[in-house]
């Protein structure tokens, strides 16, 4: 550096650099030690008497359908084999009942007389009046066979509400019914109605099949 010259102001002098310390050096940290192998028990042998497990177990399969003497469990008990024995009786069977004596006839068979007494006895009067009307003419002729199965009819009604079996009481009501509509007789139409109800219960049917 020159020298100051006369009337030159003296230089400064350079301030000392700063002296900046060292810089500190990192502790080092210990390395840890590596983690020990897990410890794992030693499998040991099952003892001679403990059965395997149920999932190492053998499939059972069934055997073939060629072999087999008897259905598989799942098969209903009646299919594939006879039954043991006969099976029990369903019911306690048909009641016995016991005979009519003579002049021993049911009520509403009696009944059932009465009521085709009456229908046949007021069909026959209607036919006999008409009859007795047109007999002068071709057309009274053909009452005459109304004037007939009304007849029937009354005996039948007769016979059966005096307790007399009449095997053909049915087909004598039936056609007195049809010689009541025929005429137009409403009362004879209603008896043959009640005489047909009352035939047909199963203890007048029970006493017309014994006498049959």
């Amino acid at each position: 550096m020159p020298a100051p010259q006369p009337g030159e102001p003296a230089p400064f002098a350079p301030a000392p650099a700063p002296q900046v310390p060292p810089a500190a050096q990192p502790t080092p940290t210990p390395a840890a030690p590596p983690p020990a192998a897990p410890a794992y028990p030693t499998p040991q042998p099952p003892p001679a008497s403990t059965p395997p497990p149920a999932s190492y177990a053998q499939p059972v399969y069934a055997p073939p359908l060629s072999s087999a003497t008897q259905p598989p469990p799942s098969t209903p008990g009646w299919m594939g084999r006879p039954p043991a024995a006969p099976p029990p009786p369903a019911g306690p069977g048909i009641p016995v009942y016991p005979p009519f004596g003579p002049g021993a006839a049911p009520a509403d068979y009696k009944t059932a007389g009465i009521f085709l007494l009456i229908g046949s006895l007021t069909t026959l009067i209607l036919n006999l009046i008409v009859v007795l009307i047109l007999i002068w003419m071709c057309i009274g002729v053909c009452w005459i066979p109304l004037l007939g199965l009304a007849i029937w009819g009354l005996v039948s009604g007769i016979r059966a509400a005096n307790g007399t079996p009449v095997k053909s009481i049915r087909v004598a009501n039936a056609l007195a019914l049809v010689a009541a509509l025929l005429s137009v007789d409403l009362i004879g139409i209603v008896m043959q109605i009640l005489a047909l109800v009352w035939l047909s219960k199963p203890e007048v049917g029970r006493f017309l099949d014994e006498h049959a």
